[in-house]
Protein backbone atom coordinates (compact mmCIF):
# COMPACT_ATOMS: atom_id res chain seq x y z
CA UNK A 1 0.00 0.00 0.00
CA UNK A 2 1.37 3.41 -0.98
CA UNK A 3 1.18 5.94 1.87
CA UNK A 4 0.47 9.41 0.57
CA UNK A 5 0.17 12.44 2.90
CA UNK A 6 -3.61 12.17 2.63
CA UNK A 7 -3.55 8.47 3.55
CA UNK A 8 -1.28 9.20 6.50
CA UNK A 9 -3.69 11.83 7.80
CA UNK A 10 -6.56 9.31 7.64
CA UNK A 11 -4.51 6.71 9.53
CA UNK A 12 -3.62 9.25 12.23
CA UNK A 13 -7.26 10.29 12.46
CA UNK A 14 -8.40 6.67 12.92
CA UNK A 15 -5.71 6.08 15.55
CA UNK A 16 -6.87 9.20 17.43
CA UNK A 17 -10.48 7.96 17.44
CA UNK A 18 -9.34 4.56 18.75
CA UNK A 19 -7.30 6.14 21.56
CA UNK A 20 -10.23 8.34 22.59
CA UNK A 21 -12.54 5.32 22.60
CA UNK A 22 -10.14 3.34 24.82
CA UNK A 23 -9.79 6.29 27.19
CA UNK A 24 -13.56 6.62 27.38
CA UNK A 25 -13.97 2.89 28.08
CA UNK A 26 -11.31 3.07 30.81
CA UNK A 27 -13.01 6.05 32.45
CA UNK A 28 -16.35 4.22 32.33
CA UNK A 29 -14.83 1.19 34.11
CA UNK A 30 -13.33 3.40 36.81
CA UNK A 31 -16.69 4.99 37.64
CA UNK A 32 -18.55 1.66 38.00
CA UNK A 33 -17.81 1.81 41.76
CA UNK A 34 -20.06 4.89 42.01
CA UNK A 35 -23.19 3.16 40.65
CA UNK A 36 -24.74 2.66 44.09
CA UNK A 37 -23.60 6.00 45.55
CA UNK A 38 -25.80 9.10 45.25
CA UNK A 39 -24.01 12.08 43.72
CA UNK A 40 -24.11 15.54 45.25
CA UNK A 41 -25.56 18.01 42.75
CA UNK A 42 -26.73 21.17 44.45
CA UNK A 43 -24.05 21.71 47.07
CA UNK A 44 -20.89 19.61 46.65
CA UNK A 45 -19.49 21.03 49.88
CA UNK A 46 -22.41 19.64 51.98
CA UNK A 47 -21.84 16.26 53.55
CA UNK A 48 -24.19 13.44 52.48
CA UNK A 49 -23.75 11.77 55.88
CA UNK A 50 -26.61 12.56 58.35
CA UNK A 51 -27.96 11.09 61.60
CA UNK A 52 -31.52 10.03 62.34
CA UNK A 53 -31.54 11.31 65.91
CA UNK A 54 -30.10 14.61 66.96
CA UNK A 55 -29.39 14.96 70.65
CA UNK A 56 -28.87 17.99 72.81
CA UNK A 57 -25.96 20.41 72.61
CA UNK A 58 -23.59 17.88 74.19
CA UNK A 59 -24.23 15.18 71.51
CA UNK A 60 -21.65 14.99 68.68
CA UNK A 61 -21.33 13.02 65.48
CA UNK A 62 -17.90 11.57 64.82
CA UNK A 63 -17.34 10.24 61.33
CA UNK A 64 -15.05 7.32 60.83
CA UNK A 65 -12.17 7.30 58.32
CA UNK A 66 -14.21 5.15 55.90
CA UNK A 67 -17.05 7.68 55.97
CA UNK A 68 -14.65 10.53 55.16
CA UNK A 69 -13.18 8.64 52.21
CA UNK A 70 -16.65 7.85 50.90
CA UNK A 71 -17.62 11.53 51.23
CA UNK A 72 -14.63 12.62 49.10
CA UNK A 73 -15.54 10.07 46.46
CA UNK A 74 -19.21 11.07 46.26
CA UNK A 75 -18.51 14.78 45.70
CA UNK A 76 -19.06 14.46 41.92
CA UNK A 77 -21.86 15.92 39.83
CA UNK A 78 -23.89 14.06 37.21
CA UNK A 79 -22.18 16.15 34.52
CA UNK A 80 -18.75 14.95 35.64
CA UNK A 81 -19.92 11.36 35.67
CA UNK A 82 -21.48 11.83 32.25
CA UNK A 83 -18.20 13.03 30.80
CA UNK A 84 -16.32 10.15 32.42
CA UNK A 85 -18.72 7.33 31.56
CA UNK A 86 -20.86 6.33 28.61
CA UNK A 87 -23.68 4.90 30.63
CA UNK A 88 -25.64 7.06 33.12
CA UNK A 89 -29.09 6.20 34.49
CA UNK A 90 -29.54 3.46 31.90
CA UNK A 91 -28.99 5.76 28.89
CA UNK A 92 -25.99 5.59 26.55
CA UNK A 93 -24.35 8.95 25.82
CA UNK A 94 -21.38 8.79 23.42
CA UNK A 95 -20.78 12.46 22.71
CA UNK A 96 -17.08 12.13 21.79
CA UNK A 97 -17.68 9.17 19.49
CA UNK A 98 -20.61 10.87 17.76
CA UNK A 99 -18.60 14.07 17.32
CA UNK A 100 -15.71 12.28 15.61
CA UNK A 101 -18.10 10.18 13.55
CA UNK A 102 -19.62 13.40 12.25
CA UNK A 103 -16.16 14.73 11.36
CA UNK A 104 -15.33 11.44 9.62
CA UNK A 105 -18.57 11.65 7.64
CA UNK A 106 -17.78 15.21 6.58
CA UNK A 107 -14.28 14.17 5.45
CA UNK A 108 -15.64 11.26 3.39
CA UNK A 109 -18.30 13.46 1.84
CA UNK A 110 -15.71 16.15 1.04
CA UNK A 111 -13.42 13.57 -0.55
CA UNK A 112 -15.97 12.27 -3.05
CA UNK A 113 -17.70 15.61 -3.66
CA UNK A 114 -14.36 17.39 -4.25
CA UNK A 115 -13.11 14.64 -6.54
CA UNK A 116 -16.26 14.83 -8.68
CA UNK A 117 -16.26 18.65 -8.72
CA UNK A 118 -12.64 18.84 -9.89
CA UNK A 119 -13.18 16.34 -12.65
CA UNK A 120 -16.28 18.16 -13.86
CA UNK A 121 -14.37 21.47 -13.92
CA UNK A 122 -11.52 19.97 -15.96
CA UNK A 123 -13.92 18.33 -18.41
CA UNK A 124 -15.86 21.57 -18.74
CA UNK A 125 -12.65 23.45 -19.61
CA UNK A 126 -11.68 21.00 -22.36
CA UNK A 127 -15.27 20.87 -23.63
CA UNK A 128 -15.30 24.65 -24.10
CA UNK A 129 -11.86 24.68 -25.80
CA UNK A 130 -12.13 21.43 -27.76
CA UNK A 131 -13.44 22.99 -30.96
CA UNK A 132 -10.77 25.72 -30.95
CA UNK A 133 -7.93 23.27 -30.36
CA UNK A 134 -9.28 20.87 -33.00
CA UNK A 135 -9.20 23.71 -35.57
CA UNK A 136 -5.70 24.87 -34.61
CA UNK A 137 -3.91 21.51 -34.13
CA UNK A 138 -3.89 18.33 -36.17
CA UNK A 139 -3.43 16.13 -33.08
CA UNK A 140 -5.07 16.82 -29.74
CA UNK A 141 -4.02 14.64 -26.81
CA UNK A 142 -4.08 10.90 -27.55
CA UNK A 143 -7.20 11.08 -29.75
CA UNK A 144 -6.91 11.53 -33.50
CA UNK A 145 -10.56 11.30 -34.53
CA UNK A 146 -12.53 14.41 -35.47
CA UNK A 147 -14.86 14.32 -32.49
CA UNK A 148 -13.04 12.71 -29.55
CA UNK A 149 -14.60 12.08 -26.18
CA UNK A 150 -13.84 14.79 -23.61
CA UNK A 151 -12.57 12.24 -21.08
CA UNK A 152 -10.02 10.97 -23.61
CA UNK A 153 -8.47 14.41 -24.03
CA UNK A 154 -7.32 14.75 -20.42
CA UNK A 155 -4.80 12.71 -18.50
CA UNK A 156 -5.06 12.83 -14.73
CA UNK A 157 -1.72 13.48 -13.05
CA UNK A 158 -0.55 13.91 -9.45
CA UNK A 159 -3.80 13.29 -7.62
CA UNK A 160 -7.35 14.46 -8.24
CA UNK A 161 -6.56 18.13 -8.82
CA UNK A 162 -4.13 18.00 -11.75
CA UNK A 163 -5.06 17.27 -15.38
CA UNK A 164 -2.96 17.51 -18.54
CA UNK A 165 -3.78 18.11 -22.19
CA UNK A 166 -1.41 17.78 -25.14
CA UNK A 167 -1.66 19.04 -28.71
CA UNK A 168 0.72 19.21 -31.68
CA UNK A 169 0.79 19.74 -35.42
CA UNK A 170 0.29 23.48 -35.84
CA UNK A 171 2.05 26.02 -38.00
CA UNK A 172 4.64 28.10 -36.09
CA UNK A 173 4.13 25.93 -33.01
CA UNK A 174 5.79 22.59 -32.28
CA UNK A 175 3.57 21.51 -29.40
CA UNK A 176 1.23 22.65 -26.64
CA UNK A 177 1.16 21.33 -23.08
CA UNK A 178 -1.76 22.53 -20.96
CA UNK A 179 -1.96 21.72 -17.25
CA UNK A 180 -5.22 22.30 -15.38
CA UNK A 181 -4.41 22.76 -11.68
CA UNK A 182 -7.45 22.87 -9.40
CA UNK A 183 -8.00 23.36 -5.70
CA UNK A 184 -7.59 20.25 -3.54
CA UNK A 185 -11.31 19.98 -2.95
CA UNK A 186 -11.07 16.28 -2.09
CA UNK A 187 -8.89 17.01 0.96
CA UNK A 188 -10.76 18.92 3.67
CA UNK A 189 -7.55 19.76 5.53
CA UNK A 190 -6.00 21.43 2.50
CA UNK A 191 -9.27 23.22 1.74
CA UNK A 192 -9.20 24.79 5.20
CA UNK A 193 -5.54 25.78 4.78
CA UNK A 194 -6.17 27.24 1.32
CA UNK A 195 -9.15 29.21 2.58
CA UNK A 196 -7.34 30.65 5.59
CA UNK A 197 -3.73 31.10 4.50
CA UNK A 198 -3.30 31.18 0.72
CA UNK A 199 -5.42 32.97 -1.89
CA UNK A 200 -5.22 30.14 -4.43
CA UNK A 201 -7.39 29.73 -7.51
CA UNK A 202 -8.27 27.14 -10.12
CA UNK A 203 -5.98 27.81 -13.06
CA UNK A 204 -4.68 26.50 -16.36
CA UNK A 205 -1.05 26.79 -17.51
CA UNK A 206 -0.42 26.56 -21.27
CA UNK A 207 3.11 26.25 -22.69
CA UNK A 208 3.56 26.70 -26.45
CA UNK A 209 6.86 25.52 -27.94
CA UNK A 210 7.55 28.01 -30.76
CA UNK A 211 9.34 27.27 -34.01
CA UNK A 212 12.56 29.06 -34.89
CA UNK A 213 12.40 31.64 -37.65
CA UNK A 214 15.49 33.15 -39.33
CA UNK A 215 13.61 36.40 -39.96
CA UNK A 216 12.25 36.71 -36.40
CA UNK A 217 14.00 38.75 -33.73
CA UNK A 218 13.99 37.13 -30.28
CA UNK A 219 13.00 39.14 -27.21
CA UNK A 220 11.97 38.73 -23.58
CA UNK A 221 8.54 39.86 -22.41
CA UNK A 222 6.08 39.10 -19.63
CA UNK A 223 2.77 40.47 -18.35
CA UNK A 224 1.59 39.52 -14.87
CA UNK A 225 -0.49 40.64 -11.92
CA UNK A 226 0.91 43.48 -9.87
CA UNK A 227 2.96 42.14 -6.98
CA UNK A 228 3.93 38.91 -8.78
CA UNK A 229 6.71 40.47 -10.86
CA UNK A 230 9.29 40.16 -8.08
CA UNK A 231 8.83 36.40 -7.77
CA UNK A 232 8.78 35.91 -11.56
CA UNK A 233 12.03 37.83 -12.04
CA UNK A 234 13.72 35.98 -9.20
CA UNK A 235 12.71 32.62 -10.68
CA UNK A 236 14.01 33.59 -14.12
CA UNK A 237 17.48 35.23 -13.99
CA UNK A 238 17.22 36.39 -17.62
CA UNK A 239 14.06 38.38 -16.84
CA UNK A 240 15.86 39.79 -13.81
CA UNK A 241 18.90 40.88 -15.84
CA UNK A 242 17.50 42.07 -19.15
CA UNK A 243 13.89 43.24 -18.67
CA UNK A 244 12.56 46.46 -17.21
CA UNK A 245 9.06 47.69 -16.48
CA UNK A 246 7.22 49.29 -19.38
CA UNK A 247 4.73 52.10 -18.90
CA UNK A 248 1.47 51.36 -20.73
CA UNK A 249 -1.13 54.07 -20.23
CA UNK A 250 -4.22 52.05 -21.13
CA UNK A 251 -3.29 48.92 -19.14
CA UNK A 252 -5.40 47.82 -16.18
CA UNK A 253 -3.94 48.89 -12.83
CA UNK A 254 -3.93 45.26 -11.62
CA UNK A 255 -1.41 44.27 -14.31
CA UNK A 256 2.21 45.19 -15.09
CA UNK A 257 4.42 44.63 -18.15
CA UNK A 258 8.16 43.99 -18.39
CA UNK A 259 10.08 43.83 -21.66
CA UNK A 260 13.64 43.60 -22.91
CA UNK A 261 12.81 46.05 -25.70
CA UNK A 262 9.71 48.15 -25.03
CA UNK A 263 8.78 48.44 -28.72
CA UNK A 264 7.91 44.73 -28.68
CA UNK A 265 4.73 45.54 -26.73
CA UNK A 266 3.26 47.56 -29.60
CA UNK A 267 4.26 44.93 -32.14
CA UNK A 268 2.80 42.05 -30.10
CA UNK A 269 -0.40 43.51 -28.66
CA UNK A 270 -2.85 45.61 -30.64
CA UNK A 271 -5.24 48.07 -28.92
CA UNK A 272 -7.99 45.47 -29.31
CA UNK A 273 -5.81 42.88 -27.57
CA UNK A 274 -5.10 45.26 -24.66
CA UNK A 275 -8.81 46.01 -24.38
CA UNK A 276 -9.59 42.29 -24.13
CA UNK A 277 -6.88 41.80 -21.51
CA UNK A 278 -8.24 44.70 -19.47
CA UNK A 279 -11.80 43.35 -19.64
CA UNK A 280 -10.67 39.90 -18.50
CA UNK A 281 -7.88 41.05 -16.18
CA UNK A 282 -9.38 39.10 -13.26
CA UNK A 283 -8.45 35.86 -15.04
CA UNK A 284 -4.95 36.83 -16.25
CA UNK A 285 -2.00 35.77 -14.10
CA UNK A 286 0.86 35.53 -16.59
CA UNK A 287 1.71 35.85 -20.28
CA UNK A 288 5.44 35.48 -20.97
CA UNK A 289 7.71 35.02 -23.98
CA UNK A 290 11.33 33.86 -23.86
CA UNK A 291 13.97 32.56 -26.24
CA UNK A 292 16.21 31.55 -23.31
CA UNK A 293 14.15 28.77 -21.75
CA UNK A 294 16.12 26.29 -19.63
CA UNK A 295 13.36 23.94 -18.41
CA UNK A 296 12.20 20.73 -20.00
CA UNK A 297 8.57 20.56 -21.12
CA UNK A 298 6.79 17.26 -20.66
CA UNK A 299 5.65 15.62 -23.87
CA UNK A 300 8.15 17.43 -26.11
CA UNK A 301 10.51 14.86 -27.59
CA UNK A 302 13.78 16.77 -27.32
CA UNK A 303 17.02 15.97 -25.54
CA UNK A 304 17.52 19.59 -24.51
CA UNK A 305 14.95 22.16 -23.32
CA UNK A 306 13.22 24.12 -26.10
CA UNK A 307 14.53 27.68 -26.31
CA UNK A 308 11.51 29.64 -27.54
CA UNK A 309 8.47 29.22 -25.32
CA UNK A 310 5.24 31.17 -24.89
CA UNK A 311 3.70 30.58 -21.45
CA UNK A 312 0.34 31.77 -20.16
CA UNK A 313 -1.42 31.18 -16.85
CA UNK A 314 -5.14 31.94 -16.58
CA UNK A 315 -7.48 31.63 -13.63
CA UNK A 316 -10.58 29.53 -14.23
CA UNK A 317 -14.11 30.74 -13.46
CA UNK A 318 -17.00 28.59 -12.26
CA UNK A 319 -18.07 25.70 -14.43
CA UNK A 320 -21.11 27.58 -15.74
CA UNK A 321 -18.93 30.55 -16.84
CA UNK A 322 -16.03 28.57 -18.32
CA UNK A 323 -16.56 30.11 -21.77
CA UNK A 324 -15.43 33.46 -20.33
CA UNK A 325 -11.72 32.56 -20.71
CA UNK A 326 -12.07 31.25 -24.28
CA UNK A 327 -11.19 34.67 -25.85
CA UNK A 328 -7.92 34.70 -23.84
CA UNK A 329 -6.92 31.34 -25.31
CA UNK A 330 -7.75 32.63 -28.79
CA UNK A 331 -5.56 35.69 -28.14
CA UNK A 332 -2.61 33.52 -27.09
CA UNK A 333 -2.90 31.43 -30.27
CA UNK A 334 -2.77 34.64 -32.28
CA UNK A 335 0.41 35.62 -30.41
CA UNK A 336 2.03 32.40 -31.66
CA UNK A 337 1.73 33.66 -35.24
CA UNK A 338 2.71 37.22 -34.31
CA UNK A 339 5.92 36.10 -32.59
CA UNK A 340 6.97 34.03 -35.60
CA UNK A 341 7.13 37.17 -37.77
CA UNK A 342 8.21 39.67 -35.09
CA UNK A 343 10.71 42.25 -36.39
CA UNK A 344 12.39 44.89 -34.25
CA UNK A 345 13.96 48.19 -35.21
CA UNK A 346 17.72 48.43 -35.76
CA UNK A 347 18.25 49.82 -32.26
CA UNK A 348 16.08 47.16 -30.64
CA UNK A 349 17.70 44.34 -32.62
CA UNK A 350 21.18 45.60 -31.69
CA UNK A 351 20.25 45.70 -27.99
CA UNK A 352 18.99 42.11 -28.10
CA UNK A 353 22.12 41.04 -29.99
CA UNK A 354 24.39 42.64 -27.37
CA UNK A 355 22.48 40.91 -24.56
CA UNK A 356 22.76 37.53 -26.26
CA UNK A 357 26.48 38.12 -26.84
CA UNK A 358 26.91 38.79 -23.12
CA UNK A 359 25.30 35.44 -22.38
CA UNK A 360 27.38 33.67 -25.04
CA UNK A 361 30.62 35.12 -23.66
CA UNK A 362 29.57 34.18 -20.15
CA UNK A 363 28.87 30.60 -21.18
CA UNK A 364 32.14 30.44 -23.14
CA UNK A 365 34.09 31.76 -20.16
CA UNK A 366 32.43 29.26 -17.84
CA UNK A 367 33.29 26.39 -20.22
CA UNK A 368 36.91 27.58 -20.47
CA UNK A 369 37.23 27.76 -16.68
CA UNK A 370 35.71 24.32 -16.40
CA UNK A 371 38.16 22.86 -18.89
CA UNK A 372 41.13 24.51 -17.14
CA UNK A 373 39.94 23.15 -13.81
CA UNK A 374 39.53 19.67 -15.26
CA UNK A 375 43.01 19.87 -16.84
CA UNK A 376 44.51 21.01 -13.54
CA UNK A 377 42.82 18.18 -11.66
CA UNK A 378 44.03 15.69 -14.27
CA UNK A 379 47.61 17.06 -13.98
CA UNK A 380 47.48 16.76 -10.17
CA UNK A 381 46.25 13.19 -10.43
CA UNK A 382 49.07 12.30 -12.83
CA UNK A 383 51.59 13.97 -10.55
CA UNK A 384 50.30 12.04 -7.54
CA UNK A 385 50.39 8.81 -9.53
CA UNK A 386 53.97 9.52 -10.66
CA UNK A 387 55.14 10.23 -7.10
CA UNK A 388 53.46 7.08 -5.89
CA UNK A 389 55.19 5.05 -8.58
CA UNK A 390 58.59 6.60 -7.76
CA UNK A 391 58.07 5.91 -4.08
CA UNK A 392 57.20 2.31 -4.83
CA UNK A 393 60.35 1.91 -6.96
CA UNK A 394 62.44 3.59 -4.24
CA UNK A 395 61.23 1.12 -1.63
CA UNK A 396 62.37 -1.77 -3.81
CA UNK A 397 65.97 -0.46 -4.09
CA UNK A 398 68.79 -1.83 -1.86
CA UNK A 399 70.17 0.40 0.88
CA UNK A 400 73.30 1.60 -0.96
CA UNK A 401 71.26 2.66 -4.00
CA UNK A 402 68.77 4.42 -1.72
CA UNK A 403 71.68 6.39 -0.25
CA UNK A 404 72.88 7.43 -3.70
CA UNK A 405 69.33 8.43 -4.66
CA UNK A 406 69.02 10.56 -1.53
CA UNK A 407 72.33 12.33 -2.24
CA UNK A 408 71.28 13.01 -5.79
CA UNK A 409 67.92 14.41 -4.71
CA UNK A 410 69.61 16.62 -2.13
CA UNK A 411 71.98 18.10 -4.74
CA UNK A 412 69.06 18.72 -7.08
CA UNK A 413 67.13 20.45 -4.33
CA UNK A 414 70.05 22.76 -3.48
CA UNK A 415 70.55 23.58 -7.15
CA UNK A 416 66.88 24.54 -7.53
CA UNK A 417 67.04 26.71 -4.43
CA UNK A 418 70.14 28.47 -5.79
CA UNK A 419 68.40 29.18 -9.10
CA UNK A 420 65.36 30.62 -7.31
CA UNK A 421 67.63 32.89 -5.24
CA UNK A 422 69.35 34.16 -8.38
CA UNK A 423 66.00 34.95 -9.99
CA UNK A 424 64.90 36.94 -6.96
CA UNK A 425 68.09 39.02 -7.11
Amino acid sequence: MKFTPSTLRWVCFGALCLVLQLNNATASMKTDEFDDIPAVIDNPGTSSLTTDNVGDEDSEFVASNDDVNMKSKTVMSYRQLLLASGDISGHNHFFIELFFLCILGICIWQYFAGKITNRNLAIKWITVHKELFAEQFSLISAASNADPNDDELLSQEKGYNNFQFYASGRQHCTALLAEVTLLKRNDIFWRIIDALAFPVHDKVTMQFVLEDSPSCHPSLFFLCRKGKQVAIREENPFFQEFTSQASVSNLNSDLVMFAEVHEVIEKMLTPEDLKLINELSDFVELISVTDLNTEMIEGVAEKSPPKKVLTCVFRLPASSDMATVLPLTTLVLQLVDTLFTLRLSVGGANKVTRNRKVLTDRVSKALTEKRLLEAKEEHEQKKIAKLGKEKEEYEKLPSHLKQKRDQKDEKKKKKNEKKSMMKKK
